[in-house]
């Protein structure tokens, strides 16, 4: 995860608020973030209010948990989201299913969401279920 920093115009202190990048790790030079837009969300209002071109101050990485492949036995995870909670998640599935050959987990990906509407990321959860059909499997609820 990132701490994006902002100060608004007049505002005495600064706007922190941490993001998981949906950009995989890999792809050197590019930091992309899903951002849901609040309509009188500080922080959302003002990423959403940026063109190229603009700047942002970004700190991080922020510490996480270290993932570690099983490389010796069948093993299965279920990984739980809520709403925008998805970002890190699908991280974390993506980082599982893609980065080392030999792992054997295989995940159940269970996101809690109000309606379709609030389904991101689906064509890129959905690429990863026809990669990996026998390791991920994704239910909306």
């Amino acid at each position: 995860a990132i701490l994006t920093q902002h100060t608004p115009q007049n505002a005495w202190f600064p706007v922190f608020r941490p993001y998981t990048p949906i950009s995989s790790p890999d792809d050197l030079g590019t930091l992309q973030l899903l951002v849901k837009k609040y309509p009188s969300g500080r922080a959302s209002g003002y990423l959403h209010s940026l063109n190229p071109g603009d700047k942002l101050t970004v700190r991080g990485p922020l510490p996480g948990y270290a993932y570690k492949p099983s490389l010796t036995q069948d093993r299965s995870v279920v990984l739980i989201a809520g709403g925008a909670g998805i970002t890190p998640i699908y991280g974390l599935a993506r980082a599982i299913l893609t980065e080392n050959a030999g792992d054997r987990t295989k995940v159940q990906l269970l996101w809690g969401v109000n309606g379709s509407r609030d389904i991101v990321l689906q064509n890129e959860l959905e690429d990863l279920e026809r990669r990996f059909p026998e390791r991920l499997s994704v239910l909306y609820a």
